[in-house]
């Protein structure tokens, strides 16, 4: 059974400065998973986007000290930060498929979930059509 997890605002995320400063986000666009809490904006977020930050939230063990390596890691190596969210987005990828069967609509969400990935949110990690190929092949 997974612990609790909190949505709580994104004015109240630890790393909200470190992440601005370094990805160039804003509180309006940027969720963060941390520990056993959600940080997200007061309009909330997609049944996909809770999918995706609750792999981070697990990958974390649902605990603040064990959020706090992950962050540190997260941040100093691009690999790590691009294995982590390759598999988030797989699984908010997954979540989408079960909901919309159109392989159309399926195209077009793996193009923004790529789209999303190989931008400057994440440092520019990948290429699109590697963020492409990683979401969809488990």
């Amino acid at each position: 059974m997974k612990p609790d997890v909190q949505i709580k605002k994104i004015s109240e995320a630890p790393n909200l400065q470190l992440l601005k400063d370094t990805f160039g986000v804003s509180e309006t666009d940027l969720i963060v998973a941390y520990g056993d809490a959600i940080y997200c904006p007061e309009m909330g977020m997609s049944k996909d986007l809770l999918v995706h930050e609750m792999v981070h939230c697990e990958r974390q063990g649902f605990n603040v000290r064990t959020a706090d390596r992950w962050w540190e890691r997260y941040m100093r190596e691009e690999s790590f930060r691009l294995d982590e969210e390759v598999l988030a987005y797989r699984a908010q990828y997954r979540f989408c498929c079960r909901v919309y069967t159109d392989r159309n609509k399926q195209a077009k969400i793996l193009w923004v979930m790529a789209n999303d990935l190989s931008s400057e949110r994440y440092g520019k990690i990948c290429t699109h059509s590697e963020a492409m190929q990683l979401i969809k092949n488990a």
